[in-house]
This record gives C-alpha cells, sequence and structure tokens, in this order.
C-alpha cells in the first residue's frame, strides 16, 4: 500500500511538472492573474534653471529705405539671473542637509561611523596575522600559510566587490553634476 502511494505521488508530481508552462527564468506564459498599478507620473521636486535674457534697442529706425548695411544694434542685454540662482541655492541647501547612509539591508548605516570601527580593529586583525606568521607547526607550517593566504584573498576579493560599484555610482554623480553644468553654460 505503502508503494502504491508513493509510486502515486511521484506520477502526479510528474504530470504536474509536465503541464506547467515556463517561458523562461521561471515566469509564466501569458498574461499574469492579477493587474499590475498604474502609477501616476510625478513632476520633478526641483525645476529646470531657466533664464530670460531680453535684448533693449535703443536705436530708433529710419524711416527711409537705404541700400547701405545696417549697423549693429545698441543697447544692453538685460539678463536676470535671480531664478537661476534662487534654484542653484534651494539644490545646494538639499544637498548641505541631506545625509549620504548607505544602505544596509535596508537599515542606513552612517558611513563615518562604519570607518572608525573598521579601523579600531585594524591593529587587531594585523596582530593576529603577525602572530600566525610567526608560530612554526613544523611540516604544517606551510598549510597554515596557505590558509591565511587564501582568506586575505577573500577579504580583499569581498572588499573590490563592495568599493566598485561604490566606485561607479561616485563616477556616474560626477558625469552627472558635469551633464548639469554644461547645460547651464550651453555646451
Amino acid at each position: 500500500m505503502r508503494r502504491l502511494i508513493l509510486a502515486l505521488a511521484f506520477l502526479l508530481m510528474g504530470l504536474q511538472m509536465a503541464l506547467a508552462k515556463d517561458c523562461g527564468n521561471g515566469l509564466p506564459c501569458g498574461p499574469l492573474k492579477w493587474s499590475l498599478p498604474l502609477f501616476p507620473v510625478l513632476p520633478s521636486p526641483t525645476r529646470i534653471p531657466t533664464m530670460v535674457i531680453t535684448a533693449v534697442s535703443t536705436g530708433a529706425p529710419t524711416a527711409t529705405p537705404v541700400a547701405t548695411a545696417t549697423p549693429a544694434p545698441t543697447g544692453t542685454i538685460q539678463a536676470d539671473f535671480t531664478d537661476l540662482g534662487n534654484q542653484l541655492r534651494t539644490l545646494q541647501a538639499v544637498v548641505n542637509a541631506t545625509p549620504i547612509p548607505v544602505e544596509v539591508n535596508g537599515t542606513p548605516v552612517d558611513p563615518g561611523q562604519q570607518l572608525e570601527n573598521i579601523t579600531a580593529d585594524t591593529g587587531t586583525f594585523f596582530g593576529y596575522l603577525r602572530g600566525f606568521s610567526e608560530v612554526n607547526l613544523g611540516g604544517l607550517t606551510p598549510f597554515i600559510g596557505l590558509l591565511l593566504l587564501g582568506g586575505v584573498l577573500m577579504f580583499s576579493l569581498k572588499a573590490v566587490g563592495f568599493i566598485l560599484p561604490v566606485a561607479a555610482v561616485l563616477f556616474r554623480l560626477i558625469l552627472r553634476i558635469v551633464e548639469v553644468v554644461k547645460q547651464l553654460i550651453g555646451l
């Protein structure tokens, strides 16, 4: 009886797996059984800095047409940069007031505090390394050295795996700042 139930269970599992359709990466074929929410498009919280330049001509036009070249209009260009300055000051105030937390599993972590923790434990770490390197264990000494080298290599690879994405984000931030400055200058 037990073998019959076990065989029936395996048969049903195989039948269920044969009936399930998989369109790749575990995604089902066809539309989803629930509707996805439609989120409204939100306007940007900071407006694009704009400036209005108006040219004021002080020369009066002549009444009779003349075939000679006309001189360039004389006058002053009045530019109002107060809106641009206000928007840039607001943007700078937001940047100054916003701390840059590093999100670790949804929990904000202060980078300065983490750096202090790491530097406080660095002396202990290298003290243990020095102690292990001076220990003579006879024939096991090369094996222990290999284990230590593997641990240091693993630690450095994990550190590089953490540092490279942070460096990429900082590089992208610098490129965006350069783009904004180029747009403001008009390049």
